[in-house]
């Protein structure tokens, strides 16, 4: 899908898979948050390191358990009280933030959402919402005239051109009628 309720492959898998040989997981309810394509730079496999294991996608406010593993936060409450790697007890209610997870996930680069439609950018995890709200060309918005949906790019030249409802003048414009109307109307 398109920016705004991207749902794309993770570095190489599937956003809910562990790696592209998995058979891809249903996401669980804990992780509803748009899914990003991490750049991976080569000669590292460090990818895995930073994927919870309930959620298996990067961490996203990385909480440590009492027994010393790392779930996103969100996962934490989903898990059943079991730690999803080493299976201890654990008790929701003792999370502490995992610094350190939560620095080298947002050190990480990724492509734009838009990446299927043709942006070929590469930002930092923290700088996605800017890159898409305003630099990204290939955002789909809603044209205000006719609410159909066109690429930022595109949208000057929509308006001027192909909108159904750009404004036209009337056809007795050249002897003073100062009407005008939605080009489809005419």
């Amino acid at each position: 899908p398109q920016a705004d309720g991207w749902m794309m492959e993770v570095g190489g898998g599937t956003a809910t898979g562990n790696s592209s040989n998995d058979t891809p997981k249903q996401s669980p309810p804990c992780r509803p948050r748009k899914q990003l394509e991490y750049v991976i730079p080569t000669g590292r496999d460090d990818d895995e390191t930073w994927r919870c294991p309930a959620c298996h996608a990067h961490y996203e406010d990385p909480a440590s358990l009492s027994c010393g593993d790392t779930v996103c936060r969100a996962c934490a409450s989903a898990i059943g009280g079991v730690c999803p790697t080493c299976s201890d007890k654990i008790a929701p209610d003792q999370l502490h933030p995992s610094r350190l997870a939560l620095r080298q996930v947002q050190k990480m680069r990724c492509h734009c959402p838009n990446r299927g439609l043709g942006c070929e950018a590469v930002v930092g995890v923290l700088d996605v919402e800017h890159h898409l709200g305003a630099e990204c060309e290939w955002r789909e918005e809603e044209c205000d005239q006719c609410h159909q949906q066109v690429r930022r790019a595109e949208m000057a030249h929509h308006k001027d051109t192909t909108c159904a409802r750009k404004p036209m003048a009337c056809g007795y414009a050249d002897v003073g009628c100062p009407t005008s109307c939605p080009q489809c109307d005419l």
